[in-house]
């Protein structure tokens, strides 16, 4: 499952996502989350954007969540996301065919930083506000497009810390999703000049990075089964992160040691 983006002669990602690709089943949850947003923030809300599957017309039930992105016109420290929790489980309870929206709050002043400007300018689709989609350049494939890459080798030291503590199952189940998600997309970023092409979507990633690492694809196998149906065995996801997830990062340092590390 998944699609690959069309790249013009350039070498720019061309976007493909609409929202009039949205399917029915699932334009009720992007309102939800529309409204949501307008009543958390108010008039500090600047704009809010659906990305991923949901966007592409491509999102499959019981598996897709819904990616979101919200500029805030506040600091940092004043926007507060403590409502996600909450909101997330009303909407499973509502929509149990989605597995989740992932809530993404900006701040205004922070929109050019890390990988903001790919999900606006490539992914995003705006359902609320100005959009700024004008306001960035068009990225190309190759580093102006690894956002996942910079942040693996930091992601791995930070979950392998979060292991040794005791947190509930939840937790550790969503952590397994973010840094399997992580991984996988890694292994197609360090792929894509040679492709040339672009995706994020998870099959695709695997079997491309299969193709050229062929005895390291049973390792990755098991990273796209743990993103799909996550697990809160620590060992399992411990594993995951010293035996592929050290591969890669090693592999990264050695194809590209002047890929500033975040």
């Amino acid at each position: 499952m998944g699609t690959f983006l069309k790249v013009d002669q350039q070498g720019n990602i061309i976007k493909e996502a609409s929202i009039d690709k949205i399917q029915s089943q699932w334009l009720p949850i992007v309102e939800e989350v529309k409204n949501t947003y307008l009543n958390q923030y108010g008039t500090s809300l600047h704009s809010v954007y659906i990305r991923g599957s949901v966007v592409r017309g491509e999102a499959v039930e019981n598996i897709s969540d819904v990616d979101t992105l919200a500029i805030i016109k506040l600091a940092k420290k004043d926007i507060d996301v403590s409502w996600e929790k909450n909101f997330n489980e009303k909407l499973k309870k509502d929509y149990p065919f989605c597995t989740g929206v992932e809530i993404c709050a900006i701040p205004f002043d922070e929109r050019n930083v890390s990988d903001i400007p790919l999900m606006i300018k490539v992914h995003g689709v705006c359902i609320y506000g100005e959009d700024l989609n004008n306001e960035f350049k068009n990225i190309k494939i190759g580093i102006p497009a690894m956002v996942h890459t910079p942040l693996l080798g930091k992601d791995i030291q930070y979950l392998r810390q979060m292991l040794a503590k005791d947190n509930n199952d939840h937790f550790y189940e969503e952590k397994c999703r973010w840094i399997a998600k992580r991984i996988l997309r890694t292994s197609f970023e360090i792929l894509m000049e040679r492709e040339k092409k672009y995706t994020r979507d998870l099959d695709l990633c695997y079997d491309v990075f299969s193709k050229y690492y062929p005895e390291q694809c049973e390792e990755m196998k098991k990273v796209l089964e743990l993103a799909l149906k996550p697990t809160s065995d620590k060992n399992k996801i411990a594993e995951m992160l010293d035996s592929i997830g050290l591969w890669l990062v090693n592999k990264v340092d050695v194809e590209y040691p002047d890929l500033i590390k975040i």
